[in-house]
């Protein structure tokens, strides 16, 4: 993924580059929430943060 200094990367751009990256884990990306500031992205907010979280779908209860 390519940007220019002033473009800030969507969620689904930043999910996309770490499939590049770590290809293991490219099939389970897309249930995962991009979390930044707090705060859980859509696919096509922009990443205003230099800190993000990638989540992974968690179940339980009882």
């Amino acid at each position: 993924m390519e940007t220019t200094s002033d473009a800030w990367p969507t969620a689904a751009e930043v999910r996309e580059l770490v499939g590049r990256l770590y290809p293991p884990l490219a099939e389970h990306l897309p249930s995962v929430l991009v979390v930044a500031d707090g705060r859980v992205l859509g696919p096509d907010e922009p990443v205003l943060s230099s800190q993000v979280a990638l989540l992974p779908p968690a179940g339980g209860g009882a």
